[in-house]
């Protein structure tokens, strides 16, 4: 016992000092390093209560201050009041263990058994010292007692040191996952995880989530590193989760093709990426319907590229309110919150990879010219499209295609309107044209042509050499031809009524070796261009 009475002692002068001193603690009272002015104010003043209130509420200096003028007033019971808020803030700080033996001490009048417990827990104290008396015989275990090493018993100990997890090595945590944990367990466990293999990791993520001070999902880096299965799995357990912006841009990070792909210059792989992503925003509720759009859109433009018309994926991007002039304005009106708008503007490259929209028209009026050609009305589009562009896109349609009668589609149009369509050139490149053409592939590329009664195409070989030395940069079709003797001329001439418009096919076998050609295509004062490339740098396995 007098072993005991001066460890007592020693514990005494060691938890008092530190609070006397509050800047000579390391790490946890830095805080202070620069407020001697404060602790000086503090010491001195006569009125404590009055200079405690320039402190911030709210920051470990108030309430460390705060608790050590109440013991020093004796009021106990407001420490005990002050240090529930403050641990749930900041923890178990090294201030917040100063102000809790300085309470055990103060207490010990009043309580002298719960300071001799908190003494012996906090010192670890073993008093099992027994008597030794001579010639005695002496009947002591030849084995250790497995249960006081057991699993069990470790993690127990660990539970009763520590209020989190700082008890468990982190190759130990896994130890926690049959365990009952605490609030501040399972959110300290939360934090120490890395990996996403954690036994029941979905479960322990939904629990924090539903705590009300939980700072939702994204906030612990163990959320980002959830798989897709495990996603799907949190929001069905936490619905609310698909509504969640750090949800979504988690999720649709985990849709990327990989890095070992080029995905946008291989069509089969950019429409499985396409299909995933469109498969994950579907569902979402209109508050996404920006996000939607701009994967719809991507996924249509894909299909043209491919001489595709998916009907049933149009009319979802065409019930999808815009605020443009071609949209019937009821479908704008009858939205029930403007978030529901699409925004044409909205950049998810971050996200998805994907350029913004900007402008839709072009596409919208390319797919209704596909589906208007052989209908006999609009009708099925009137709900999304303005009637008044719908009826005028019809007859435009009718009149390039030279379907039916002339004169009624003529009057659907005004007759500034008719005369545009009877005098506009067209020299326009099909979107089915490819982007990419091997060594050894036949160069062809398909123009729509109206109006044009010579159309002159040239063809140019670009010296890439001289190229890449002079501008760094790679050749694009706004290079300057201007000097450049064309490889290949050729001038066609044409005899169709103006207001057709015919697809032509056109065929280059003169580029048939590796390198970098502009084919430039001439008429009525317009100039289309392609830029050929035969022959890329790819990675290979070999």
């Amino acid at each position: 016992m007098r072993h005991a009475f001066l460890t007592l002692m020693l514990f005494v002068c060691f938890a008092v000092a530190p609070a006397a001193l509050p800047w000579t603690a390391d790490t946890s009272s830095q805080i202070f390093a620069q407020e001697i002015g404060f602790l000086e104010d503090f010491v001195l003043a006569k009125d404590r209560d009055a200079v405690l209130k320039q402190l911030v509420p709210g920051t470990e200096r108030y309430y460390y201050f705060h608790s050590l003028h109440y013991q020093n007033t004796q009021q106990l019971n407001k420490v005990d009041e002050m240090l529930k808020p403050w641990i749930k803030r900041f923890g178990e700080t090294r201030l917040v263990k100063q102000i809790q033996n300085r309470q055990a001490l103060l207490k010990y009048n009043n309580d002298p058994k719960s300071t001799l417990d908190y003494l012996t827990r906090e010192l670890n104290l073993y008093f099992a010292h027994q008597r030794e008396i001579p010639q005695t015989q002496r009947d002591l275990p030849t084995k250790l007692d497995l249960k006081l090493i057991s699993t069990e018993r470790l993690i127990q100990q660990a539970f009763q040191s520590h209020s989190n997890t700082a008890g468990f090595t982190d190759k130990g945590l896994r130890l926690l996952a049959d365990q009952t944990l605490t609030k501040m367990q399972r959110r300290d466990l939360l934090k120490r995880l890395t990996h996403p293999d954690y036994p029941g990791l979905v479960d322990l993520i939904v629990a924090d989530l539903k705590e009300r001070d939980s700072r939702g999902f994204g906030s612990e880096q163990i959320h980002r590193a959830l798989t897709i299965k495990q996603l799907d799995e949190l929001a069905v357990k936490f619905p609310q989760a698909k509504s969640l912006d750090n949800y979504l841009n988690i999720y649709l990070t985990k849709l990327h093709p990989s890095e070992d792909i080029n995905w946008q210059a291989d069509p089969v792989e950019h429409r499985k990426y396409l299909d995933r992503l469109w498969a994950f925003v579907q569902p979402l509720n209109q508050n996404f319907n920006s996000l939607k759009a701009c994967v719809l859109f991507r996924r249509l433009e894909l299909d043209l590229q491919e001489g595709k018309y998916d009907r049933e994926l149009f009319m979802e991007y065409l019930k999808l309110p815009r605020n443009v002039a071609y949209v019937n304005p009821i479908l704008v009106r009858e939205v029930k919150s403007r978030s529901y708008i699409v925004n044409l503007n909205a950049n998810y490259a971050s996200q998805i990879m994907l350029l913004p929209i900007r402008n839709d028209e072009e596409l919208i009026r390319t797919y209704l010219h596909h589906f208007l050609l052989d209908a006999t009305n609009t009708n099925a589009f009137e709900p999304y499209v303005r009637q008044t562009y719908l009826s005028r896109q019809f007859a435009i349609v009718k009149i390039l295609n030279g379907i039916g009668d002339t004169e009624k589609w003529a009057s659907m149009l005004s007759p500034e309107e008719y005369k545009q369509v009877l005098d506009r050139v067209d020299v326009e490149f099909l979107s089915t044209n490819p982007e990419f053409f091997s060594i050894d592939d036949q160069v062809e590329l398909e123009l729509y042509v109206k109006n044009v009664e010579n159309l002159i195409v040239k063809v140019f070989e670009i010296n890439t050499s001289n190229y890449y030395r002079k501008y760094k940069r790679e050749v694009d079709t706004d290079v300057n031809l201007d000097g450049l003797v064309p490889n290949f001329e050729k001038t066609i001439t044409y005899s169709e009524a103006p207001a057709l418009r015919k697809k032509r096919q056109f065929q280059f076998p003169q580029i048939n070796n590796r390198g970098v050609y502009v084919v430039d295509f001439i008429a009525g004062g317009k100039s289309s261009r392609a830029l050929i490339r035969k022959g890329r740098l790819q990675m290979s396995d070999h």
